[in-house]
């Protein structure tokens, strides 16, 4: 009959988390990397969406200043 030491079950479970839990780890810190350069594009789509707003606001007011002055001038 083999005895089990508590050294055996500590090396076999130190291999085993190795083989689960490090790729396990490293997996859940690439998937952080991908999210962190998402909100990055989504944060500077946000901006480019306002400015694009803020523009096309400000062309609507000077069409109808235009307006305004044609239908003075007729």
């Amino acid at each position: 009959m083999t005895e089990i030491s508590f050294s055996d079950i500590i090396q076999n479970l130190g291999s085993l988390s190795a083989m689960v839990l490090l790729p396990l780890w490293r997996s859940i810190g690439e998937l952080r990397k991908g999210q962190e350069r998402t909100n990055i594009i989504l944060a500077r789509d946000y901006v480019a969406k306002n400015e694009c707003k803020h523009k096309h606001q400000l062309l609507h007011s000077d069409i109808s200043r235009i307006h305004e002055r044609v239908d003075e001038i007729i």
